[in-house]
């Protein structure tokens, strides 16, 4: 390996560990709502998402940015709590026998660790539509989820836009779509 990778891999994982002990110190917020970003970190992001990350760098990012949901309760108030913040709320619908759920959910993760900090726009999010005893869970069941791998994008209380896909890609298009000052302003 180059000294410029190893390099890159250490500062890589050197941001990890810095933004897991921030994290850690602002236990209560991330708790309540789960991990925000700012909405200009994306731009570069996308373009830093042409395959950066290795499943070596998951090991070296202790940082677990997506927050699982369980019940509707506890969605709605995720809900209402980013409407406080203004923030765009982001769902990954999966199943964990879904062998496409489980490709994109480390792309949908390295999303939310790539993207920055506490004073964001966008909170990450994913739900298991099927519960504890293998029946179809009561959000699922509420917004009649029938395909996974589902992406949900939220603004306001409002599902804005619904699509299944396995593409990042497309996943940080909608963000961006949702987070520019002008969908912001006509959203709002």
């Amino acid at each position: 390996m180059g000294s410029l990778q190893w390099r890159n891999r250490v500062t890589h994982a050197d941001s990890c560990i810095i933004r897991a002990k921030i994290l850690s110190m602002r236990v209560g917020d991330i708790l309540e709502i789960g991990h925000i970003s700012r909405p200009q970190r994306f731009k570069g992001l996308a373009e830093e998402c042409q395959g950066e990350l290795s499943d070596e760098d998951d090991d070296l990012c202790p940082v677990d940015c997506v927050r699982e949901f369980k019940t509707d309760e506890e969605f709605l108030r995720i809900l209402e709590k980013a409407e406080e913040t203004n923030s765009l709320v982001v769902v990954d619908f999966y199943r964990t026998s879904c062998g496409s759920c489980k490709y994109i959910e480390q792309g949908f993760s390295k999303l939310c660790k790539g993207s920055g900090d506490r004073e964001a726009a966008v909170i990450f999010l994913k739900h298991n539509v099927i519960d504890e005893y293998d029946e179809q869970s009561e959000v699922a069941e509420r917004l009649r989820i029938r395909a996974v791998p589902l992406f949900h994008f939220y603004k306001n209380g409002v599902l804005l836009e619904a699509f299944a896909t396995r593409e990042k890609e497309r996943i940080i298009e909608a963000i961006l779509k949702y987070t520019s000052p002008t969908t912001r302003d006509a959203i709002a």
